[in-house]
């Protein structure tokens, strides 16, 4: 009987170890199930942050890109407006029969001195001063080739020349 007592006990506890066995195994699953979800959720977790990271990347670049652009423009503005600005002392002369420039409206006593911008060149927003060239009286524009005549200047060479001959004289 006490044979039979301990085979039976020996029994149950065979049975026992099993039955936590398969609670265990039962536990483990849904351990491994659970963190299987919660792998997955935290995987997809770190994609949307990623992706968020990313998209406010892209943003920042394009938020400086259009900063950079911005100072361009301002730069831009604030030379267009020195340009006008210079343009602005100019008005348009003739200087002869269709013979036309820009020339200073005022002329300071210690500024630039008295000059002429070639009329074309300054309508295509380059301000290119005449020089002397072409002959007597005639002023040429260095950019475009362009030549102003005057019969005033034509004069003015005129005596110069002669001023320059008597002096060379002995």
């Amino acid at each position: 009987m006490i044979d039979a007592l301990i085979t039976a006990l020996n029994g149950a506890n065979v049975g026992l170890d099993m039955a936590k066995r398969a609670v265990s195994a039962r536990d483990q699953r849904l351990i491994e199930t659970a963190m299987d979800d919660m792998t997955d959720k935290l995987r997809l977790a770190y994609a949307a942050a990623l992706e968020a990271a990313q998209d406010a990347l892209k943003l920042a670049q394009e938020a400086r890109a259009l900063d950079q652009r911005v100072a361009a423009l301002e730069r831009e503005t604030e030379q267009l407006k020195a340009k006008a600005q210079d343009r602005e002392r100019y008005r348009l002369v003739q200087l002869g029969r269709g013979s036309f420039a820009y020339g200073l409206k005022e002329v300071e006593p210690q500024g630039e001195p008295l000059h002429y911008c070639c009329q074309a060149c300054m309508d295509k927003g380059q301000k290119v001063v005449l020089q002397a060239g072409g002959g007597y009286g005639s002023l040429q524009c260095p950019a475009c080739k362009a030549q102003v005549w005057s019969p005033e200047m034509a004069t003015a060479a005129a005596e110069g020349m002669d001023r320059l001959t008597r002096s060379l004289r002995p």
